[in-house]
């Protein structure tokens, strides 16, 4: 009887050891380059510290204009102001604040569309505009736009974004999408960056 219930314990057992769970292995194959945003990693960070950095997502701290027909979008991490724009809401426009210079942000967005980048002469000749309570770089580029990230490249887009620093960073606005929605919205877009004011 007792080698009847030893043999019992031992097929449950091994019927445990055969339940339990294979590990898996996940291979990552894609990579990205390193910009200007990316800051080492700091020990010791609060996790609001570690996924938000030291900018709060949101509205708050500007004020704007928003153009007829902008649908405004919830705020992200990476996205103080965003907003779907034509038809269908194919297009965006959204602040962001980063760090880095204008010119590697202006060369890495030519780079989604196979541009080549800009010398510093060549950046120093860009357009101007004003907002922001200053003076913004202005940047075109259509084409094939690749944003990376995993996400697919998109034929025949376009880009009208504007760059301007300050001595903590760097603040972006840029709208992207379909080069007729970019092209039907760029005046609107530039009233929009017009409008845009530090609040007090």
């Amino acid at each position: 009887m007792q080698d009847r219930y030893l043999m019992v314990a031992l097929a449950a057992a091994l019927a445990l050891v055969g339940c339990k769970p294979q590990a898996t292995v996940v291979e990552i194959s894609e990579t990205r380059e390193l910009t200007t945003e990316d800051t080492p990693p700091r020990l010791k960070a609060t996790s609001a510290e570690r996924f938000q950095g030291s900018r709060a997502a949101g509205p708050a701290g500007y004020r704007y204009e928003t153009p007829e027909g902008w649908t405004p979008q919830p705020a992200s991490m990476l996205r103080s102001l965003n907003f779907a724009i034509g038809p269908e809401g194919e297009g965006e426009v959204y602040l962001s604040r980063t760090r880095g210079d204008v010119g590697s942000n202006v060369n890495r967005w030519r780079k989604q569309f196979g541009m080549e980048p800009l010398s510093p002469g060549e950046l120093a000749k860009l357009p101007r505009t004003v907002g922001l309570g200053g003076e913004l770089a202005l940047v075109d580029a259509a084409g094939t736009y690749a944003p990376g990230m995993g996400r697919p490249p998109q034929e025949g887009f376009a880009l009208v974004g504007v760059i301007g620093q300050s001595p903590d960073e760097v603040v972006t606005v840029k709208m992207v999408g379909p080069e007729a929605v970019v092209q039907a919205e760029r005046e609107r877009f530039l009233q929009f960056v017009r409008s845009l004011q530090p609040a007090e």
